[in-house]
This record gives structure tokens, C-alpha cells and sequence, in this order.
């Protein structure tokens, strides 16, 4: 399988992987605490296993390897927000502003490593922002009739955090093959389950594994899909261009939405999005140019 196809299927899994975690997270977990917990065993599970089978090759400097522990537990945080916030949040309005974390890797990569941007560059960061705007704008008191989502600047830290996360990720995959940093990443996203753990987390685990929807979901998407996905994203980063495969995994908001969307319609019923003519007309619009920026970004 080439670089494209295994681009292409991971943003597809993780696009329904979203939707899942959107599903669990507001109306079959009763905390963020649960759904974190479920992913720990996902996270503890696979990280043991390929840690035996992929260790660091000898030489592997401390440095490198304290930042893919790093990088994963910056991924633990933001996700860790991301689970409260989908407690409410409609899946198709919150993962486009989450997946906005390469405009914060292009900044970072102004201030920290001093790789400048092109004007182009800036346009897109600019244009990519705007979209997480639109998406996240409501009716309200503010500027011609719109506020901006409570929810708009929670997942914008999410976001940067996540952008932080690839610096170091980028870093790590210097001294180290893909599936070493993809267990070490699981392993230290699993060092934040344990800090968002909560006296009642066991037993709201223990209460949800009683629901064959619950462990349906869990096993087929949490420990499964989206570890596959993470694997066919690290196959693809490790066999074709870095920056193409970026923005090929960069269309996951796309997937977010078609799923979404088919999930809410008459045909299913299964969540509540809106699925109005306007509605998905903003929504489409707005996430074409948070993906169309972050394209720009990886590729200019």
C-alpha cells in the first residue's frame, strides 16, 4: 500500500474514530474521567506490547527520547480538554479549531527553531484561523450579530498544545523509527489518564462495561481503529513526503462531518448535529478553509 492510500485511510479512521469519541463522551461516559480511562488500557496495552518489539536502537539520545514521552503526554492533555468539551460540543463545529494545530507548529517554528515563514504561509495561517472562527461563531450580542463559541478558545489551547506535541514529535523521529515513537508517544499520553484519574473513574469504568454499546465502541474504535490509524499515519510519514502526507491527514475534519452529518439524518438518527441546509453550508465552508489553510502551510 503507498504513501497516499495510507494517508488517505488514516484520516478516514480517524474522522470516524472523532465521531465515536463525540458519541461516548457526551451519552455514554458519565465524565471525560471515564473516557480517558478507557483509553488509558488502550494506550498501557499497546505500549507494553511494542515497546518489547520495537525498543530505542542503542545510541538513542536521552534528549530524544524524553521529548516523544513529552510529545505524548502533550497529546494527553489535549485531549484530555478536547473530552470535556465534547461533552457538548457538536463534533463537526470542535475538531476543525482542534485540528488547526499546524498553524500553531508554523509559529512555533518561527519563535523556536527560527525556520521562517513565506507570505504565503502567513496568508494561509491567517486564512485557517478565519475558518476556525466561522465554525465556531454564533448568534449572539457581539460583532454583527455573532459571538464566538464558549467553547472557540479552549479547543484553540487544545490545538496549540497538539502543535507543540508534533514540534516535539518531529524532533524525537530524528534518533528513532516510527513504531518506537508510536508506542513511546502511548505510553506518556498514558502518564495524563493517570493524572485526570478520579476516585469514582474505576468504578464509571467498571459501570460502563456493562453496556454492549460501550465495549462495541471501545474495542472496535478506541483499541482499534485509531491505533490502526495512528500506525498507517506513521507508515505514511515514514515512506512518502512529510509535508504531502500532512495534508492529506489534515482532511480528518472532512470525515468528521460527512460522518456526522449521515449519523444525524433521517436515515439514522443516531446524534443530534444540525442538519440544515444553512447550517452545513457554514459548516462546509468554514472547514474547507481550515483544511485548505492547513494544506497551504504544510505545502508552501
Amino acid at each position: 500500500m503507498n504513501w497516499i492510500a495510507l494517508a488517505l485511510i488514516a484520516a478516514a479512521m480517524g474522522g470516524a474514530g472523532n465521531v465515536v469519541e463525540k458519541q461516548l463522551a457526551s451519552r455514554y461516559l458519565p465524565s471525560a474521567s471515564a473516557l480517558m480511562g478507557w483509553l488509558g488500557l488502550t494506550l498501557l496495552g499497546y505500549g507494553v506490547i511494542f515497546a518489547f518489539i520495537y525498543p530505542f536502537a542503542p545510541g538513542t539520545s536521552v534528549s530524544h527520547i524524553a521529548a516523544i514521552f513529552v510529545a505524548g503526554a502533550l497529546y494527553g492533555v489535549s485531549l484530555s480538554i478536547l473530552y470535556r468539551v465534547l461533552k457538548k460540543a457538536e463534533a463537526s463545529r470542535a475538531f476543525p479549531v482542534y485540528n488547526a494545530a499546524p498553524v500553531f507548529v508554523a509559529i512555533l517554528s518561527v519563535f523556536v527553531l527560527g525556520n521562517p515563514l513565506s507570505a504565503w504561509q502567513w496568508v494561509a495561517v491567517l486564512v485557517t484561523v478565519l475558518g476556525a472562527v466561522v465554525i465556531s461563531a454564533e448568534r449572539g450580542s457581539g460583532v454583527l450579530g455573532f459571538s464566538l463559541n464558549s467553547n472557540f478558545f479552549v479547543l484553540l489551547l487544545a490545538a496549540a498544545i497538539v502543535g507543540g506535541a508534533h514540534v516535539l514529535t518531529s524532533y524525537a523521529m530524528d534518533e528513532m523509527e516510527p513504531m518506537t515513537a508510536f508506542w513511546a508517544m502511548r505510553l506518556g499520553c498514558f502518564a495524563l489518564v493517570l493524572v485526570n484519574w478520579r476516585k469514582d473513574t474505576a468504578g464509571q469504568i467498571l459501570e460502563s462495561a456493562r453496556k454492549p454499546v460501550v465495549l462495541l465502541l471501545v474495542l472496535v474504535f478506541e483499541a482499534g481503529l485509531m491505533p490502526l490509524a495512528h500506525v498507517f499515519m506513521m507508515r505514511a510519514f515514514a515512506t512518502g513526503p512529510v509535508a504531502l502526507v500532512s495534508t492529506l491527514f489534515s482532511s480528518v475534519p472532512i470525515w468528521v462531518l460527512l460522518i456526522s452529518t449521515l449519523l444525524s439524518s433521517s436515515w439514522f438518527k443516531v446524534m443530534d448535529e444540525p442538519v440544515q441546509k444553512r447550517a452545513l453550508a457554514l459548516k462546509v465552508v468554514a472547514i474547507a478553509m481550515v483544511v485548505g489553510g492547513v494544506a497551504l502551510i504544510t505545502l508552501l
